[in-house]
């Protein structure tokens, strides 16, 4: 425990530095770093960060700052005001990307999303459908990538792995996933609303009990043992993008 710090703060459980005047260290533990004040430099932690006013990086599971200029990366990001990016599986600023999406791609016609970021990067949940004639195709997706204003417009690129299940989400036996490059491009058309499209690269892995989701490919492979196939083709994807 310090009131004022300058250098490192080095536990096994728990650092913590008061707010009566602003550290300058850095904060490493096993377990949490709390600073309840301003803070200049870095917090590691195996499991939590708390930081009221940060300078700096943190890298924890989960970390909170109220206002941080600088880098957060965990599994669980949240800040009041970021002047900097997060990155990791949940990002939540208030001044940060929450975007829901509708789109389509040839290879499910109609997906609903939801990115979570800080100002430029974000994390992308996503589920789609695809009714065809034989089966009804069901996927899953998880992405990461990044969002670049231009005025009204916006260029994005990211990269999202779907699992694939045909009729029902029962289907967890075998490997059935479909991996995407998306690079689009958008423009806000009206307030909170975003029409966006671009090409995809697209690498599908599958095994030999379920069929492709390609609609062609530029190139077809299989494994030593003839039970994993994986097909790639360039597609496109559409959609809107509200607030």
């Amino acid at each position: 425990v310090a009131d004022t710090l300058t250098g490192f703060q080095l536990s096994g459980i728990l650092n913590l530095s008061s707010e009566k005047a602003p550290t300058k260290s850095w904060q490493l533990t096993g377990i949490a770093n709390v600073s309840l004040g301003e803070m200049y430099g870095g917090q590691v932690a195996g499991i939590f960060n708390l930081s009221a006013q940060h300078h700096g990086i943190q890298t924890g599971l989960i970390n909170y700052s109220k206002k941080i200029t600088g880098f957060q990366l965990g599994l669980i990001n949240v800040a009041d005001t970021i002047d900097g990016e997060s990155l990791g599986l949940i990002n939540i600023s208030k001044n940060g990307l929450h975007k829901a999406e509708v789109f389509g791609s040839e290879a499910l016609y109609f997906s609903g999303g939801l990115k979570l970021g800080s100002p430029h990067l974000y994390t992308l949940f996503a589920a789609g459908v695809a009714p065809t004639k034989d089966l009804t195709r069901i996927g899953l997706g998880i992405g990461v990538g990044g969002q670049f204003p231009i005025d009204k417009a916006f260029i994005s690129v990211d990269g999202v792995c779907w699992t694939i299940h045909n009729d029902d989400l029962n289907n967890w036996e075998a490997v059935n996933l479909l991996n995407q490059l998306r690079v689009t491009g958008g423009y806000r058309i009206a307030r909170g609303v975003a029409i966006y499209a671009g090409p995809t690269y697209n690498v599908h892995v599958y095994d030999r009990r379920y069929p492709s989701v390609a609609p062609y490919a530029i190139y077809r492979g299989n494994s030593a043992d003839n039970n994993t196939y994986t097909d790639m083709w360039i597609g496109g994807v559409v959609g809107l993008q509200f607030f």
